[in-house]
C-alpha cells in the first residue's frame, strides 16, 4: 500500500468501501489492489477490478445460521434415516433382489420347458409333469412377489434426501 503523508497532502487515490462478507465490517480500500484483509477479523478478500459492483454468481452455497460463516452451506445428499435402519435395509434389499432374480429365472425355465415340449406327442406329458409345472409356477410368482415388497421396503429404507450441510460446523438445511 502508498506510504500516505501525516498531513494528508500528496498521495491521494481513490478508495472503494467494502463489506466483509464474513463479520459484516465495513473497511476502505485503495482501488488499485485486487485484494484486501479485513481489519477487523482478517478475512481476505478479492475484488472485480472490472466491475466493483458486480453482483457475484450463486455458488450453490448458503450462508450457515449455526456458525455464521458465509457460503459455508454445500448442496449434498444425506441419509434420511439413521445408520442401523439403512443397514437393516440393505439387509433386506440384497436378499429381495436375488430373490427376484430367482423368481424371473424360474419363470424363463418353466416358460422354455414348456416350449421345448411342445413339439413332443402331447399324450406323453402326465399329470405330475403338469402339477409340477403349475406348483413351481405358483411358488415362483409367490416368492417373486414377496421379492418384490422386499425391493420396495429395502429401496425405501436406503433413500437419501436433498440438503444444504455446513462444511464446519455440520449444521443441515432441507432443500426443496
Amino acid at each position: 500500500m502508498p506510504h500516505y503523508p501525516p498531513d494528508g497532502r500528496g498521495l491521494e487515490m481513490a478508495r472503494t468501501t467494502v463489506d466483509c462478507p464474513k463479520c459484516r465490517a465495513k473497511f476502505q480500500i485503495d482501488d488499485q489492489w485486487p485484494d484486501a484483509d479485513c481489519p477487523a477479523c482478517h478475512a481476505h478478500i478479492e475484488l472485480d477490478l472490472v466491475d466493483p459492483g458486480a453482483q457475484k454468481k450463486f455458488t450453490g452455497r448458503l450462508d450457515c445460521s449455526a456458525c455464521k460463516n458465509v457460503q459455508s452451506m454445500e448442496r449434498t445428499a444425506v441419509d434420511r434415516m439413521s445408520l442401523p435402519v439403512v443397514l437393516i435395509g440393505w439387509i433386506i434389499l440384497v436378499p429381495s433382489a436375488l430373490g427376484m432374480l430367482w423368481a424371473v429365472l424360474g419363470f424363463l425355465w418353466t416358460v422354455l420347458r414348456a416350449i421345448s415340449r411342445m413339439g413332443f406327442d402331447p399324450h406323453s406329458r402326465t399329470s405330475t409333469d403338469e402339477m409340477a409345472a403349475g406348483i413351481a409356477a405358483f411358488v415362483g410368482m409367490g416368492f417373486g412377489g414377496m421379492s418384490m415388497v422386499g425391493l420396495l421396503l429395502g429401496c425405501l429404507l436406503i433413500m437419501k434426501k436433498n440438503v444444504y450441510q455446513c462444511r464446519i460446523c455440520g449444521a443441515i438445511l432441507d432443500r426443496t
